[in-house]
């Protein structure tokens, strides 16, 4: 039977997918935040000082706090307003930092890249936080905290560039491209100077209705039917331009947003929840359900700081609405959690204790879009006794991706070199005699039919597997690593090889499959000699992959490129995959959706299984 043939290659590819599913619902993948606020000293440092010393041990504090409750992200505020906990050429020091605005740390002492280094060495990602509009938190109707700016603060540079808010604050106006100009800048500057792994923003856009940007709305207006579309889509610009700037700049930088908790009402939009709280959309003219639907975010963690049963707004509600909304897209969900509320609540609170945090952790576990949460904020949660060791106890102590991956990289090795062994044909000889078990998952709903044969053929047979509770986690990112070792192992590829790329360290458990690829050309990694094993790979470069893949075994004609007009993206595919694209789509293997050819969306579960799939049934392996 062919398909024992087949069933052999696919073994480790069943492999991968087994540990992919692992680190979908452990530390590597499920996001597990916490939230740093610098503003107002609540978090980091308790007080201004210029002190090495003192900013390094709270820093470590801080780090091993995390570290025992099993955090595995921190968002550290890094511009609380207009201003910075790192060396820039843009915004001054913080006054939050070391008490006097424009005063640098002791000894040329740069906070973020040792909260970075330190974070990192404990398997800990961090997170650039950054305001992007606020310039003033403690202002008054004199003018005194905008009087004690730095001289080379933007807002003191460009006057023109700032509004006096209701509130005596003063903030940037989103309305002037030369204000987004900066912002962009802003971003690029962290992400161009310091290993971050993330640039986030929470829920702080215009401050209100009030904001009097009348004569930029004039200047700039023409052409919306109201002020409100216009400063809409002023946010629109800002977003998304850093996501396409900041991952021009670095395609595995995650830049998302915690709007929050509620876009819209229903009784203002047909779309909105069913709430009837504070939204987004009107309030803040933060459009932030299209940005998430645009996939102009790599993820959003709307701010859910309601009970389960608050009639005004649900948590349970609202967690479901956004899942819903984001059924359809690669933006990641993770849901910004009111633990602080925890701390000093009353007996008679619902959030007293650990109950509540509890019963919406359940929730986030059973709704398969919700990929982790981030908790506000760090004094407030490892303050509370009771619940940080709620979350040691729920979360564990391990936090690095690496734990994970490390975990199961004894099975894959030996796997790898038991290939051929006894163990390995009574696999396949038990896949393929015993009849096929009809495996269903839950959340292949109906917008995954073009995935659903795929799937649960491969899923039948043993070659992939699901998440747990019966979940397979179709819009599941893959990494360029594990993808390759698909294709290696699918197509059976063989060689040797005498040097691998500089980032793939040989105890890695694709470093084999990647040398080989490298060998046999087809892969020529990202510059500078490395690959880029652990970035999640775009659809483009997974045709490269497979096309050049496929090569090795099929004699593929290359086809016209005019077979890939009737794709309304076809522009947008890089000049080095268009040639690889275009024999894809000849022989059926990649067929667009709707249209399009999502060249620089990330790859997805679904879609390497329908990938290895096509690959069987086109070999008639």
């Amino acid at each position: 039977m062919k398909f024992k043939r087949f069933l052999a290659l696919l073994l480790l590819t069943a492999v991968f997918f087994q540990s992919f599913s692992i680190t979908a619902i452990c530390e590597g993948d499920e996001m597990r935040g916490i939230w740093v606020s610098t503003v107002l000293n609540l978090d980091y440092p308790t007080a201004g000082t210029t002190s090495e010393a003192s900013l390094k041990s709270q820093a470590d504090e801080i780090i091993s706090g995390c570290k025992s409750m099993g955090i595995n992200n921190i968002f550290l505020q890094v511009r609380p307003c207009s201003d910075a906990f790192y060396k820039s050429d843009i915004y001054p020091w913080s006054m939050y930092l070391t008490g006097t605005q424009g005063t640098a740390p002791e000894n040329g002492f740069d906070p973020l890249e040792y909260w970075i280094s330190t974070a990192h060495s404990s398997g800990i990602k961090v997170h650039a936080w950054i305001n992007p509009y606020r310039v003033t938190k403690n202002n008054d109707a004199n003018d005194t905290e905008l009087k004690s700016l730095a001289a080379n603060n933007p807002a003191v540079l460009n006057p023109d560039y700032i509004i006096k808010y209701t509130d005596n604050q003063y903030y940037f106006d989103p309305g002037l491209p030369e204000v987004r100009s900066m912002l962009v800048e802003g971003a690029l500057e962290i992400v161009n100077n310091y290993d971050i792994d993330g640039i986030h923003m929470d829920d702080y856009f215009y401050p209100g209705t009030g904001f009097d940007d009348s004569v930029t709305f004039a200047k700039y207006g023409s052409g919306f039917t109201s002020i409100e579309a216009w400063r809409r889509n002023n946010v629109d610009l800002l977003i998304k331009e850093l996501n396409t700037q900041l991952h021009a700049a670095d395609p595995d930088i995650l830049f998302g947003v915690s709007p929050t908790g509620i876009w819209a009402n229903k009784a203002t939009m047909a779309e909105g929840s069913d709430t009837t709280g504070n939204e987004s959309y009107t309030s803040y003219f933060a459009d932030t359900r299209k940005w998430a639907q645009s996939e102009w975010l790599d993820y959003i963690a709307p701010q859910i700081y309601w009970n389960i049963g608050y009639t005004v707004a649900d948590y349970q509600v609202l967690a479901n609405w956004w899942a819903e909304q984001l059924a359809d897209c690669s933006t990641k969900l993770y849901i910004g959690m009111a633990t602080y509320r925890s701390s000093g609540a009353s007996e008679t609170s619902v959030w007293y204790g650990t109950d509540e945090i509890s019963r919406q952790l359940a929730l986030n576990r059973q709704i398969s879009k919700i990929s982790g949460e981030i908790h506000f904020r760090y004094g407030l949660v490892k303050g509370n006794t009771t619940m940080a060791n709620f979350l040691t106890s729920y979360y564990g102590t391990s936090t690095s991706a690496d734990t994970v991956t490390e975990a199961t990289t004894e099975a894959v090795t030996q796997a790898q070199t038991e290939a051929a062994t006894e163990a390995v044909t009574e696999a396949v000889t038990e896949a393929t005699t015993s009849a096929p078990v009809n495996i269903n998952f839950n959340d292949m709903t109906a917008y995954y039919n073009w995935a659903k044969e795929a799937v649960e053929t491969l899923a039948a047979q043993g070659v992939v597997s699901g998440v747990g509770h019966n979940n397979f986690a179709p819009a599941d990112n893959v990494r360029r690593a594990d993808f390759l070792l698909m294709l290696v192992n699918v197509l059976g590829l063989e060689g040797e090889y005498s040097e691998n790329f500089s980032d793939v360290a040989e105890s890695k458990y694709y470093a084999n499959a990647v040398g080989t690829a490298k060998a046999l050309g087809v892969v020529s990694g990202t510059g500078s000699g490395k690959f880029g094993p652990e970035g999640y790979i775009t659809r483009q470069d997974m045709m490269v992959m497979t096309e050049k893949a496929l090569s090795l075994k099929a004699n593929l004609a290359d086809a016209n490129l005019s077979v890939l007009d009737k794709f309304a993206d076809a522009s947008s595919v890089a000049d080095y995959a268009k040639q690889s694209t275009a024999n894809l789509v000849l022989i059926n293997i990649v067929s667009g959706s709707k249209g399009r050819l999502n060249p620089q969306s990330r790859t997805t579960r679904a879609e390497s299984a329908v990938i290895i799939y096509k690959i069987y049934k086109l070999f008639d392996i």
